[in-house]
């Protein structure tokens, strides 16, 4: 599992010709860049040196590889979410996702409004009830109910969904494709044997770092992922991934984020 011990040194002061969107935006620009050799030669070095200072040891620049050390960071990841990948195939299209993610930021109150709002609750009450005492019930149960979604409560709620959305683009990233150029008899969700990591070339996985980089960098690894997840395992009536892993695995996706070593 990553560990987020050693905080990376980030106060370094970098050369002009580094690129401040990271290390990897400048690994690209070897890969068809068209200029001459000499300037290749010149971002190569200044590449070895921003890597040098790194403790994340994910590329070797003289040789132009990605090392096992890349490999393991997308691995462990891997462990983590691969459970919560099928549980939640095609899920960013249901539209039941957000009633859910609503639902986290009902009080108990509201909770009681909305169940006496449902089709089989008016249906009840109508045995007892007039037309009219009923019309002005559930007109009164309304205007409780929507009165508590101010500005404020609304942002929270679409923040939430958006950070879900965000979530399941994150888990769906083909983390199995990528590792198998690293070590082909890594298996698909199966954890069983520790795989072999070799070094590869860095261009031959230059557009999955990209594509990661798509879904990685949107993440919003501060949100209340309690309520997240508590909202999924409703939507799936089971735990879609260990909280306690993910709650260790964040703050390492955080740290290796703010390196800016893969950007």
């Amino acid at each position: 599992m990553l560990t987020t011990n050693d905080q990376p040194n980030r106060d370094i002061d970098r050369d002009d010709e580094s690129s401040p969107s990271g290390f990897f935006q400048k690994i690209l620009g070897l890969f068809g860049m068209g200029s001459p050799d000499a300037d290749k030669k010149r971002l190569l070095k200044n590449i070895g040196k921003d890597l040098s200072r790194s403790r994340y040891k994910f590329y070797k620049p003289k040789s132009a590889e990605a090392l096992p050390g890349l490999a393991r960071f997308f691995y462990e990841t891997y462990k983590v979410i691969a459970p919560a990948q099928v549980m939640l195939t095609n899920a960013a299209q249901s539209g039941a996702l957000k009633s859910f993610v609503i639902e986290s930021f009902l009080t108990p109150e509201q909770k009681q409004q909305s169940e006496s709002m449902t089709d089989a609750s008016i249906q009840e009450r109508s045995k007892t009830m007039t037309v009219k005492a009923l019309q002005d019930s559930v007109k009164q149960s309304m205007i409780s109910f929507f009165a508590a979604f101010d500005a404020e409560k609304t942002a929270q709620i679409d923040g939430a969904y958006s950070t879900l959305l965000s979530f399941i683009n994150f888990i769906n990233f083909d983390f199995f494709f990528l590792l198998k150029k690293f070590d082909s008899n890594v298996a698909e969700r199966s954890f069983a044997n520790n795989p072999k990591f070799d070094s590869i070339s860095a261009d031959y996985i230059a557009d999955d770092l990209l594509d990661f980089l798509e879904v990685f960098t949107p993440l919003n690894l501060d949100a209340d992922w309690k309520r997240i997840f508590n909202a999924l395992k409703e939507y799936r009536n089971m735990d879609i991934i260990q909280v306690d892993a993910w709650t260790k695995l964040a703050p390492a996706l955080g740290e290796v984020r703010e390196s800016g070593i893969l950007e």
